[in-house]
């Protein structure tokens, strides 16, 4: 190895036309990018717990409502029932309160349903994985 390169490897020219300039400016702006990109993502993650456990509470409230519901329709099918044994309605109203009975029915099931898919969804906002 001739004596000028071993020089060049380990001293650098001085002059470089303001590369070494440029390379720290942007490694400075590169430096600046990940660090938005970074709050980004955060805050991206933070609003979507934040959504997350909002809609949990209020699928909680809509859940306890329509409990409430369906116990009443139970209790007006169980009335209708025997009110229809008796010969005092129809087969049609005391048919037409069963199927509000099962309609409760069934919107409290879908809402357990969402409530379990904002429990995935939260689990997975909070950094959960399969």
């Amino acid at each position: 190895m001739r004596l000028g390169n071993w020089v060049r490897i380990f001293w650098p020219p001085i002059f470089d036309g303001g590369k070494r300039k440029l390379d720290v400016k942007i490694a400075k702006v590169e430096q600046k990018q990940s660090l938005l990109n970074y709050a980004k993502v955060a805050l991206k993650s933070f609003s979507e717990v934040e959504q997350n456990l909002d809609l949990g509470r209020t699928l909680s409230r809509r859940e306890k409502a329509l409990r409430e519901a369906l116990k009443h329709r139970r209790k007006a099918y169980r009335i209708a029932r025997i009110r229809y044994k008796e010969g005092e309605i129809n087969l049609l109203d005391t048919l037409t309160i069963q199927q509000q009975a099962i309609t409760a029915e069934s919107n409290l099931l879908s809402i357990r349903r969402l409530q379990l898919e904002q429990r995935i969804n939260l689990y997975l906002s909070l950094g959960g994985s399969w």
